[in-house]
């Protein structure tokens, strides 16, 4: 049973990581899912575990909620490691729901290697002025917040804040 749970988390994280590569609302993780389900109801009707395999989606974890948290659970181990150099980067977004969120990413590079990764989601929950977004980025950076591990493709309308040491925040 420990095994299944172990792979059900997995699952839940992979998910999470493919909505962010994708720049894809966490609200989708639902509907991504269903269709995972619905798919896997058709290709795997002739198998005799099917039932096992049914059973194990829909026990994995999809919901915005779970998705956000496992974006949070897997930030922990990142900030601990130690780049020369790194730079953040934020943009503004409005989802579906009409709630402004900061996505901050950080790049950095490791071993001649560049990696873009989530940060973190931080709602804004009055305006959206410049002023709003740099103090939620602020306080971001005093709470100590944890870089996810989560490979991110670029953002549009980015800006970059260039840090000398990840360990310096």
């Amino acid at each position: 049973m420990l095994g299944t749970k172990n792979k059900n988390k997995e699952c839940s994280y992979t998910i999470a990581q493919c909505i962010a590569e994708k720049g894809r609302l966490i609200i989708d993780v639902e509907f991504i899912k269903n269709v995972f389900l619905r798919s896997a109801k058709i290709l795997f009707s002739d198998l005799p575990n099917s039932e096992t395999i049914l059973s194990r989606i829909q026990e994995t974890s999809a919901s915005a909620r779970s998705t956000e948290r496992s974006i949070t659970d897997i930030a922990e181990n990142t900030i601990k490691q130690k780049a020369a150099a790194f730079s953040d980067a934020i943009d503004e977004s409005t989802d579906e729901n009409d709630m402004a969120r900061l996505a901050i990413v950080a790049r950095y590079c490791d071993n001649d290697r560049i990696y873009e990764e989530l940060r973190c989601l931080i709602p804004l929950n009055n305006t959206t002025t410049g002023q709003d977004i740099l103090t939620a980025f602020e306080i971001s950076k005093s709470d100590g917040d944890a870089v996810e591990k989560l490979k991110m493709p670029s953002f549009p309308g980015i800006i970059y804040n260039l840090e000398e040491d990840i360990n310096t925040t």
